[in-house]
């Protein structure tokens, strides 16, 4: 008899790791459709990369910004996101070139990953973020920051997400073009950031005849 229990608690363990990792699977999966966000934040920005990113001899600057658009979660991993971002500078810009002023509104567009684990903890990672100005001094194509990351929490009707940047000391980096992104060449500004968002599903992406069975059985 302990001989049967011993060889059930081990054939369960081994069969563990499959198990969570199906179920994980399953859970980045059930999250797609359109969500709608909103949310703020602020950078502290500056034109030189030093040890950790960046220091701020040049006149280096803080900027708060706003943010809304709408992401959309494919339910494979992928997803693309827009939005619109209105930002101000909380030092005048100091010693920094007027190129952006002190407040500019710009559109954007991006493409992301995402996964989500058994604990609904959600991670994001957005791919280069293109951003183009409308207001302010220098409208026009504004360039392109990479590594921007958030994470949060999904609802158990996967209704709502809220997130947040991870730690403060994830570096992102600006480039002119698109094509400098991808090659990670031309940086020409550095920042730290904090971010929080909040997102709720306004279209479950899916057609009408298959709404009639359920996507969330938990």
């Amino acid at each position: 008899m302990k001989r049967i229990v011993c060889i059930t608690a081990l054939c369960f363990a081994s069969l563990q790791p499959a198990a969570f990792a199906s179920g994980n699977h399953n859970l980045t999966k059930a999250l797609r459709g359109d969500y709608a966000f909103s949310g703020d934040g602020a950078c502290l920005q500056s034109n030189q990369e030093w040890l950790n990113g960046f220091r701020t001899p040049d006149g280096g600057f803080t900027r708060s910004h706003s943010v809304r658009g709408v992401r959309h979660f494919n339910g494979d991993g992928t997803g693309t996101a827009t939005g619109r971002s209105l930002s101000m500078g909380l030092n005048g810009f100091t010693g920094h070139p007027s190129a952006y002023g002190p407040y500019f509104t710009s559109d954007f567009t991006a493409n992301f990953t995402y996964t989500v684990d058994a604990d609904r903890t959600i991670h994001i990672v957005n791919g280069p973020l293109i951003f183009t100005q409308f207001e302010g001094p220098n409208p026009g194509p504004s360039g392109v920051w990479t590594g921007i990351e958030i994470i949060g929490k999904i609802s158990q009707d996967y209704k709502t997400l809220v997130v947040g940047t991870p730690k403060t000391s994830i570096l992102e980096i600006h480039y002119p073009t698109l094509a400098d992104a991808q090659n990670g060449t031309n940086a020409d500004q550095w920042r730290h950031s904090h971010r929080s968002r909040t997102m709720i599903r306004i279209s479950d992406g899916e057609e009408k005849h298959e709404r009639s069975s359920s996507r969330f059985p938990f």
